[in-house]
């Protein structure tokens, strides 16, 4: 295995693993990627995860597919998917922040915080996207 393959490697497992780590919480409970029909329920639509649960279940594919990636040494198949999961974690970290600041306004629901497997999901796409960069032998001539 090359070092693009052990970065690419462990950036996917890094990805799996932090789909079940909580990236926020509530005092409550906690909020994860997976599974995503059992995590958070608040009353009149606040927070409803299947607005955002084909993001959730494309991280969960792309993050399945990079191993594949890897066995097969399509570095730009690692590329796109660490860009892939790297928009998709942002993107639902927008979602979260936005409804903590819904929520915040809102009488009664305890605010939401973030946690800390964000930094695990932010460092497993960019070592997908470091693992997936190819540099290019140029030989003199």
């Amino acid at each position: 295995m090359n070092k693009n393959q052990i970065e690419a490697l462990t950036g996917s497992a890094i990805l799996i693993i932090a789909g079940f780590l909580p990236v926020a919480a509530l005092k409550g409970g906690i909020i994860t990627f997976f599974p995503v029909w059992h995590n958070l329920h608040l009353d009149n639509g606040l927070w409803n995860w299947l607005d955002i649960a084909f993001l959730v279940v494309s991280f969960a594919v792309l993050a399945l597919l990079s191993f594949y990636f890897v066995i097969r040494k399509k570095y730009a198949g690692l590329l796109f998917s660490g860009i892939l999961t790297l928009f998709i974690s942002i993107i639902i970290f927008i979602s979260i922040f936005f409804i903590q600041s819904s929520l915040n306004s809102w009488a009664g629901y305890d605010p939401i915080s973030l946690s800390w497997g964000w930094l695990l999901l932010i460092s497993g796409s960019v070592l997908l996207i470091m693992g997936g960069r190819v540099k290019k032998n140029i030989s003199p001539r």
